[in-house]
């Protein structure tokens, strides 16, 4: 066999040079093709010589792009679970606030005397979603909501707000370099306040009221440091500073149920209920941090910051005063 041809060279030879110029996906492609028998049967050992740099450059290009393409994969693996984690609280949400309206419409349909609605109580916030993935921590803390019912009608507008914490720590460190032998602890605590404007339909009165709810506002979400004096009161605050926060929009839905256990008829009606109230909310995107995410050494410190969606579902036990 004499010297292979130039024309059947010419190809292979074009396609070198395109590698060598642009090192993109669409080049890796087609080089695979080649490697399939496509072209690369034209000139077996021409190939191999020429193009044996065009080879290590295409493996060195896929050992850059593994690491990318593994994360990518990841992400949206993590998207695709969040999605679909996101549209079935939001389904088992809606369905409650469907079964809280159907009760309402059961119900004896009247309106109450009272005019206004002021609550208080324990909640409990639980993470969901990439949330919970990133905190997998239940936040504690109390809520207040003030609603005035429009005349004659069976729906309540108002204002809602709690607060809650989500992750602390606590150390003991000596007051300063000076003055070794005085100790202060050095608390941190993750924090988010959760702040609505509230629609509620309630349409009659008794003993038993169910209710369904509205909510559109704001979560503010924020870590701050502090240093107190060993008393073990809050008020022995010697110096505080914010290291994170981040504000986001908020929307949901919410029912609940409250039982009268103290009714006074007068020319001023008022009553007290226990209010046992769910809401699911969906929380915009925000950065915080969580328990652990402050690393000290040598007098540096090293946030370790997230980012999510905020969607939370919190349960409320507390005391509604109707007058």
């Amino acid at each position: 066999m004499g010297a292979y041809s130039p024309i059947l060279a010419y190809p292979i030879v074009k396609h070198d040079k395109m590698i060598k110029k642009k090192k993109s996906s669409r080049s890796v492609q087609r080089v695979t093709s080649f490697e399939d028998g496509d072209i690369g049967g034209i000139g077996g050992d021409f190939w191999h010589a020429d193009c044996i740099g065009s080879f290590d450059e295409v493996s060195w290009a896929l050992e850059r792009l593994r690491p990318k393409l593994t994360r990518s994969i990841e992400e949206d693996r993590m998207k695709s679970i969040n999605k679909m984690e996101s549209r079935v609280h939001f389904r088992i949400g809606a369905r409650i606030a469907v079964l809280m309206g159907i009760l309402c419409l059961t119900g004896v349909f009247g309106f109450s005397q009272e005019r206004f609605q002021a609550n208080a109580g324990l909640t409990l916030g639980y993470p969901q979603g990439e949330f919970k993935r990133n905190l997998d921590n239940t936040g504690i803390g109390g809520s207040a909501l003030f609603l005035y019912r429009l005349p004659r009608s069976p729906v309540s507008v108002g204002v809602s707000f709690g607060v809650m914490v989500y992750g602390s720590e606590v150390r003991e460190e000596p007051f300063s370099s000076t003055v070794p032998d005085v100790y202060v602890d050095v608390k941190t605590r993750n924090y988010i306040l959760l702040g609505h404007f509230v629609a509620r339909f309630q349409p009659f009165e008794g003993y038993f009221r169910p209710y369904v709810d509205g909510l559109f506002g704001l979560n503010y979400i924020w870590t701050e440091t502090g240093v107190y004096d060993q008393s073990g009161y809050e008020d022995d605050r010697i110096a505080r500073t914010v290291n994170l926060s981040d504000t986001t929009l908020s929307y949901g839905i919410g029912g609940g149920v409250m039982i009268q256990v103290v009714d006074v008829r007068s020319r001023h009606p008022w009553g007290v209920y226990v209010d046992l109230g769910i809401r699911y909310l969906k929380g915009g995107n925000a950065e915080y941090m969580r328990e652990g995410s402050i690393e000290r050494w040598d007098g540096r410190l090293e946030y370790e910051v997230r980012e999510s969606v905020t969607d939370l579902m919190t349960l409320n036990i507390g005391v509604t005063f109707c007058f």
